[in-house]
């Protein structure tokens, strides 16, 4: 019995990829994803040695006011 439904995976899989359609939607899934990689690659920052990342600053962080008596 595994060996049918393995047999019939194979030939669903074959049958679609013979298909034009599938193939063209699979290309267009493909395309959407490389813009949408380029796209998210072009608003990050680039890395520049030696500098401090924006969220490490030299100004020391705020502190509470000491309670009053």
């Amino acid at each position: 019995m595994a060996e049918d439904w393995i047999s019939l995976w194979q030939s669903e899989v074959a049958g679609l990829a013979a298909d034009p359609e599938v193939a063209e939607r699979w290309a267009a899934f493909a395309s959407l994803g490389a813009a949408w990689l380029r796209a998210a690659a072009h608003f990050s920052k680039p890395f520049t040695p030696g500098a401090a990342p924006t969220h490490d600053s030299a100004a020391a962080p705020p502190r509470a006011a000491a309670p009053t008596a």
